[in-house]
């Protein structure tokens, strides 16, 4: 299935207005529907969009993030206050690592004038990296704070809140518009609440001194309040296959199987009536990153209503083609865990400390509808009385590649994580996986097969993103359309591989070139024994 542009994914959005077989002319695109062409693009298992069949013991398994090390404290006059470091966004810029996270609140001191939620009162810190590993706050001198410019802030004002920069790799991009970022503001100057929201563009030429872009709507906004609710980050990015940029927010949505959030007085932020609302993640395009499509909700076939509190949306570094979210799961009111989370609630009443929070994972072919596992790909952790609570497992934006500690250890990829909001000691750690290693096709030593559905191919060379025990293996068998095994190609003709890499070259016991196999379309068959299988690529020797 061909990847959607901007153009076929507004036709998409809107195809209730399509008789179905147009609609099914879309969805194709030029190839055929029982051939997928994968080219050379390395193919993950988060989903089971090549699978045919799995068999035996086989089975898709996700994996997690384990933790390491502390990278930030909340150590500066200008983090302090009740929200911890919220919202992180990590980019990678050549050798400079950048991460934005929230600091603090302007109304929380008493120093400083009360001014209207999203306006002036949080603060955007920033620290950099020449590793993503040791992370330093430099003193910016940008904008003041209790009296003095010696500070680490690199934002306050119009969309501060859910303030989430990238990079703008548009071809044509003008050079003081190479960083963008999105965030929201409400617009007057009364004392809370009140006012309307709006969701702002800034521009920067390098992610450290911002200005606002002007928008169509009201104050210079890009959306206004009926597009969405924007109060968690405000992802976008270049999308360089579909040649459009793609925006996704926050926005609540009636639902009718969730009868346990109907009837209540207040969900913690004023929305609860009569109605049961789910906040879940909105999507537009657009040409210019100014005026967008009209934003339609996000699709998760199978999955049940949960509380989507962010989205981190982006396109995975190493396969462009698949979208990959980490979205916040909110589950409400589930009570006190702990002696300490009781005498909290009770102090302060509300969900605060009988609500609480840990990390999913989705993944898409077309940006708009996602497969959503049920389990956690981020679970809080021990100590339960500063580790369990709302605001705890917040994932930062952005997918970034580190150095491994073991000397010529494959690199890792690199997330951070927010721990203790709402204590004393809010805390910033770095997680890390193997690259590709969010799901794998997996099976013990008694093994099972997993066979694709017909692909078309471009390459001489297959590799595998793959592990082992010492007794495992994985055997490849390249079959033909139909499902038979190709001369010099089966499972007998290919060598049992093990061990533990990122790209272990597939071979078979024959002289004849693999491009001879691949001129027609295949099925791949992969016997496992003991072993994870990340991804795939063929590509050119």
């Amino acid at each position: 299935m061909t990847r959607l542009t901007g153009n076929r994914f507004a036709v998409l959005t809107s195809s209730c207005f399509l008789p179905l077989v147009v609609l099914a002319t879309v969805l194709r695109g030029a190839d055929k529907p029982d051939v997928i062409d994968v080219g050379s693009r390395r193919e993950l298992f988060v989903d089971r969009y090549l699978i045919d069949r799995i068999s035996g013991d086989a089975r898709l398994q996700m994996h997690h993030p384990a933790p390491r090390e502390v990278v930030v404290e909340r150590d500066q006059p200008c983090e302090q206050g009740a929200y911890g470091f919220g919202y992180i966004t990590v980019l990678r810029d050549g050798d400079r690592y950048c991460m934005y996270y929230k600091g603090g609140m302007m109304r929380e001191f008493p120093d400083q004038k009360k001014q209207a939620f999203g306006i002036a009162d949080i603060l955007i810190c920033y620290a950099e990296s020449a590793d993503g590993i040791h992370w330093e706050k430099p003193k910016l001198g940008l904008h003041e704070f209790a009296g003095n410019k010696d500070n680490n802030i690199v934002w306050k004002g119009l969309g501060s809140h859910g303030f989430t920069p990238f990079i703008d790799t548009r071809p044509g991009c003008p050079p003081e518009e190479r960083y963008k970022a999105l965030g929201t503001s409400k617009t007057d100057i009364k004392p809370l609440p009140g006012g309307t929201k709006y969701l702002f563009v800034l521009k920067s030429p390098d992610g450290i001194h911002w200005t606002q872009m002007e928008g169509p709507k009201n104050h210079g906004a890009i959306l206004g309040q009926n597009d969405g609710d924007f109060d968690s980050q405000n992802v976008a990015f270049w999308d360089e296959d579909a040649e459009c940029y793609r925006l996704y927010f926050r926005k609540r949505r009636d639902v009718t199987t969730r009868p346990d959030l109907a009837n209540r007085a207040d969900d913690g932020e004023g929305y609860r009536d009569v109605k049961a609302r789910v906040r879940d993640v909105k999507t537009a395009t657009s040409d210019d990153c100014l005026h967008w499509s009209k934003p339609e909700f996000l699709m998760y076939p199978g999955a049940p209503d949960e509380e989507l509190y962010t989205n981190q949306i982006l396109p995975y570094p190493r396969a462009p083609h698949i979208y990959l979210g980490f979205p916040t799961r909110y589950v409400e009111a589930r009570g006190a865990l702990t002696s300490w989370h009781e005498k909290m609630s009770q102090k302060t009443p509300g969900r605060t400390y009988t609500s609480y929070t840990d990390g999913l994972l989705m993944s898409s072919r077309d940006g708009r509808t996602f497969h959503r596992w049920g389990e956690a790909f981020l679970r809080p952790r021990v100590p339960e009385r500063t580790m369990w609570g709302y605001g705890s497992c917040y994932q930062n934006y952005g997918i970034v590649e580190t150095k491994a500690d073991e000397p010529g250890a494959h690199n890792e990829l690199s997330f951070y994580v927010v721990e203790h909001y709402r204590h004393d000691n809010p805390l910033i750690r770095r997680h890390t996986l193997r690259p590709d290693g969010f799901v794998s096709a997996y099976a013990p030593l008694s093994g099972g097969q997993l066979v694709t559905k017909p692909l078309r191919v471009s390459g001489n060379r297959l590799t595998l993103n793959m592990s082992t025990s010492a007794a495992g293996s994985i055997r490849v068998e390249i079959q033909n359309q139909q499902g038979e095994p190709l001369d010099n190609f089966s499972l007998n003709d290919c060598p049992p591989l093990f061990g533990n890499t990122l790209d272990r070259a597939v071979k078979w016991n024959t002289s004849m070139p693999l491009d001879s196999a691949t001129q027609q379309p295949i099925r791949l068959r992969f016997e496992l024994r003991d072993a994870d299988l990340y991804s795939f690529q063929f590509t050119a020797s």
